[in-house]
């Protein structure tokens, strides 16, 4: 056997050895630093920047580098009227649920919560303006390329339990967000 082939083996073993079998592309890497890596280029053009990021336990959702659901903070690079963070959700969501589960197929649940704009509410962990909080099947059931914020809203009416949507108490106000809110009970066919 040749150098060059018993050096190929060893590698292929050594990938194989379990330590990372869970991991390949089944879940994303655990370091901060490389989800930072990955999605920070996605949320810089909707003016967004990652401030946390990691894997957790899907039902205690603590940290766990085996966890099966994945947490992303994000916040705005500037002041945020309460009308952008409403307008900010499906882009948002579109360019990163579809991604993340076809990225990483050991994951379960993924959310993406945005955080108030610098200056507003600086603690390393602020309460969210809004939360997207999903699972795999939660996420099949979106046409990402299509929905809007009535039909998504009308998904979480039709499955609470595999999709959720959170939003910070002024939020709830918001003339888009109401209209949404009735839209999507239409959709749903659930009353008012």
């Amino acid at each position: 056997m040749s150098i060059c082939l018993l050096l190929s083996c060893l590698l292929l073993w050594e990938g194989c050895d379990g330590r990372d079998a869970a991991r390949g592309s089944g879940l994303p890497p655990p370091a901060r630093d490389s989800l930072v890596a990955i999605f920070g280029p996605r949320v810089a053009p909707l003016g967004l920047r990652v401030t946390r990021v990691g894997l957790q336990d899907r039902e205690s959702r603590g940290p766990s580098e085996t966890g099966r659901h994945l947490a992303l903070y994000v916040e705005p690079t500037s002041s945020w009227s309460d009308a952008r963070f409403v307008e900010t959700i499906v882009p948002l969501g579109r360019e990163l649920v579809p991604y993340t589960f076809d990225r990483w197929g050991g994951l379960e649940s993924f959310d993406v919560c945005q955080e108030p704009s610098p200056g507003v509410d600086d603690r390393p962990e602020p309460v969210s303006m809004t939360v997207l909080d999903i699972t795999r099947e939660g996420a099949a059931g979106v046409d990402w390329g299509r929905t809007d914020l009535p039909s998504l809203l009308a998904a979480v009416l039709r499955s609470p339990d595999s999709t959720r949507l959170f939003f910070a108490r002024p939020l709830g106000e918001q003339p888009d967000l109401v209209a949404a809110e009735a839209r999507a009970r239409e959709l749903a066919g659930k009353p008012g």
